[in-house]
This record gives structure tokens, sequence and C-alpha cells, in this order.
């Protein structure tokens, strides 16, 4: 996995620094910048609103870094197709999608990784004990997959660029590409899958109380650091090396304020 990671960075760079082609908006050139850069330094703009970015922005900065919410806005704005789907296409070119040993078939049509299948089965099993249904409701999706529900989703309910950026991640971006997270539904309560209302159902008191000694963690709290919609049914994994190198970055997000 890490020598995966390690060439996922790689191709991820080379996509990053491609020279683009097309018209280049005319901006203003600063002398104390351009003396910065003469010595070296690199100049960043780091900030959650592209309005206030596009106010400041120099001939000399470089790169412009930012939150979860605004990138997501930015792509599904329409205008970063054409990256997605070569990058995409790169990602898969290079072999770099999990691999089928990687995975296990947790129900049908339900793939997890396989470093998280006992966890969630023994979890489920007590939870059963005391009449607690906890079911999984989706597991992996393949790039493929997270596109069609990316834009499906977006064109059936009719979303602002915006709305769409607080409820799902663009493919490539999803956690459950990583095959460590899940969506998780109250048997007993199924209209309450995928509802803010589940957090109301045993089973995710249960998840709550339980889950964290199974090394389970809620991707997307209330007021969560990457500006997503709380989302008490998606839980990702973090109890092994590999978990945690791939959510390291986002464990890592400061919220802006």
């Amino acid at each position: 996995m890490e020598i995966v990671d390690q060439k996922l960075d790689e191709v991820l760079h080379n996509i990053a620094f491609e020279k683009i082609t097309g018209n280049v908006p005319d901006v203003e050139s600063d002398p104390l910048l351009a003396r910065l850069k003469s010595l070296g330094t690199e100049v960043w703009v780091d900030t959650g609103e592209l309005e206030k970015a596009q106010d400041i922005w120099k001939q000399e900065m470089t790169a412009l870094t930012t939150n979860n919410t605004l990138a997501n806005q930015v792509v599904q704005s329409g205008i970063m197709d054409q990256v997605i789907e070569h990058t995409i296409r790169k990602i898969r070119d290079e072999g770099l999608e999990l691999s089928k040993d990687e995975l296990i078939l947790f129900s049908p049509g339900i793939y997890v990784h396989k470093e998280i299948y006992e966890n969630f089965k023994e979890m489920q099993f007590l939870a059963a004990q005391r009449g607690v249904s906890l079911q999984l409701l989706s597991g992996f999706r393949s790039i493929d997959l997270q596109r069609d529900i990316f834009y499906e989703n977006k064109s059936i309910r009719n979303q602002t660029a915006v709305e769409r950026s607080m409820v799902s991640a663009p493919p490539g971006y999803s956690e459950h590409s990583t095959g460590y997270a899940i969506d998780v539904g109250d048997g007993n309560y199924p209209n309450t899958h995928f509802e803010v209302e589940f957090e109301q159902t045993p089973a995710f008191k249960w998840m709550k109380r339980f889950a964290p000694k199974y090394h389970f963690v809620l991707s997307f709290p209330p007021n969560n650091k990457q500006g997503v919609t709380y989302e008490p049914w998606h839980w990702r994994f973090e109890g092994t090396v590999n978990a945690l190198r791939k959510f390291e970055a986002a464990n890592k997000i400061t919220k802006f304020k």
C-alpha cells in the first residue's frame, strides 16, 4: 500500500503541474512579492473564499490552497469536468484503484476493505444480541460508481454547485473509494437510512457508544472541519496504519473561520 500511495502522490503531483492552456487573466505585479520570489520564496494564498483570492491575486503567486467545501464548489460548477476525467484515466492507467485482493464481500453487492471486515462483523453481532440491527448500507465505491452518483444526484436534485458541495464528494475524492468508509443504517428503521433522523435510532446510539472500541469514527459530525453536511450514517475505520495514512490529511484540516 505504501508503494501505491507514493505512486498516487506522484501521479496527482504531475497532473497538478501540467501546463494549462488558454487565456490567462491579466493580474497586477507586486514589487515586494516580486522581490521575495527572486529570493526563492514561493507565495501561496490560503483561503476558503474564491472571490477574496481573485481580489488579491498577484502575478508572483504560485498556488491557491483551500478547504474541501470550496474545492467541491469549483468542481461541481462543471469547469473541472475535463480535469476529473483526465485524472480518472491517469489513476486507472497506473492501476491505483483498490485491487480485488484488498476487498472482501460483506453482503450482496457491498464490498469493504478486508482490514475492517472482522471489526464491523463483531460489532454487528454484539449489537444483534441486544436487539440492535446494524445494517451496512454501502462500503467501497469505485471511481466510476462515485462519478455516476455525483453527477446523477446533482441532476436529479437540481442542486446548485454550492448545495451539492456540502453533500457529495467528486469522483476520486470520496472516502468510500478507500474501502475504509461505510454507511450504516438501522435495519428496524429503514425510513431513516441516509437521513439525519438516523441519529435517533438505537443503531446510531450503539455506534456512538461502541464504534470507537472497534476503531470506527464518525467522518462528518455536526460542524465538522471539512465543512460537509452532517452525516450520522457515514463512518470510517482508522484501526490500521494503512487506514490512518489514508485519512491523515482529513485529520489535519483546520476549519476556516
